[in-house]
């Protein structure tokens, strides 16, 4: 998915960038090495940020890897990326980040929309924290759940006899793009968007499907 998006990262100006939810922190290593800037990757889960600063600091990587039921097997093996030494991990919530306005130049976040408590807020803050023409990669699968995020703060995914008919694209298009939503963001706007396919695994015998949208948005230069 990073792929896909990094020709989008073109920046007005050099500057930090940001890995939202940058889990155990893989696309916070190929941020660093393909735009040579400092990167921050956060994230709420310690368990995975635990793992990526043992990344940054031994060069490997150690965790279990689930075989089926509650039966797993323990894998290690080196983990060494090029201009790992612009990388930095912290403890942040994606929907209220410690940052000033305009701190970076830009921004990846994936699949971490449909896993915050307000999705909304989570753009927002998107929006702030980029400095001006500065674009952000998103990717999302809208697999919403409500032990995540409540329902009235779903991006879709409800309300299907409304004119969106409860599609999640639809909203998100809306919100960031002028097309008539009362609630827009200002600051962003749409740049660009696609489907692609995510294979998450569970186990040995098990992996889940996904079509993920991946969509790049732009702070506006009077944003």
């Amino acid at each position: 998915m990073l792929r896909e998006g990094l020709p989008f990262l073109e920046r007005t100006s050099s500057g930090p960038v940001i890995d939202i939810g940058c889990a155990v922190g893989r696309t916070s290593f190929e941020l660093a090495e393909t735009l040579d800037e400092v990167v921050l990757g956060i994230d709420l889960n310690f368990g995975m940020l635990k793992t990526a600063a043992t990344i940054l600091e031994k060069g490997c990587i150690s965790y279990p890897r689930r075989r089926g039921g509650i039966a797993f097997e323990r894998r290690e093996f080196p983990a060494v990326f090029e201009k790992a030494e612009k990388v930095d991990f912290w403890v942040s919530d994606a929907t209220a980040l410690p940052f000033a306005d305009g701190t970076f130049s830009a921004g990846v976040s994936l699949n971490v929309l449909d896993c915050v408590w307000s999705p909304y807020d989570y753009l927002k803050e998107i929006g702030r924290i980029l400095m001006p023409g500065g674009n952000a990669v998103l990717s999302t699968p809208y697999d919403w759940t409500a032990n995540a995020t409540p329902v009235e703060a779903w991006l879709g995914g409800h309300s299907q006899r409304s004119a969106h008919q409860g599609s999640s694209p639809d909203i998100l298009r809306s919100l960031l793009s002028g097309g008539g939503h009362p609630n827009k963001i200002e600051a962003l706007e749409l740049v660009s968007e696609k489907d692609l396919p995510w294979t998450l695994r569970l186990h040995n015998r098990s992996v889940m499907e996904y079509l993920v949208h991946l969509t790049v948005i732009g702070k506006k230069n009077d944003g």
